[in-house]
């Protein structure tokens, strides 16, 4: 059986509709202008790989997110 924490947090996950929710991406174009990188068509697939890495655990917080991204 389920403890009563699991079951409620559970619940809340549905009553707020986040229970199959994606996470948000820990990087964002302003990371990239940051890291002096120039606005432009360039940032979609380095933001796509970093939420791609992000997805499968290589990437796990901003600040890996920020290190990763200067690393590529």
């Amino acid at each position: 059986p389920e403890p009563d924490a699991l079951r409620w947090l559970a619940a809340e996950a549905e009553r707020l509709a986040v229970k199959d929710a994606a996470p948000k991406p820990l990087l964002q174009g302003r990371d990239l202008i940051a890291l002096g990188r120039k606005p432009g068509p360039a940032f979609g697939p380095v933001l796509a790989a970093a939420y791609e890495a992000q997805l499968d655990g290589t990437i796990r917080t901003r600040d890996d997110a920020i290190a990763w991204a200067a690393n590529n």
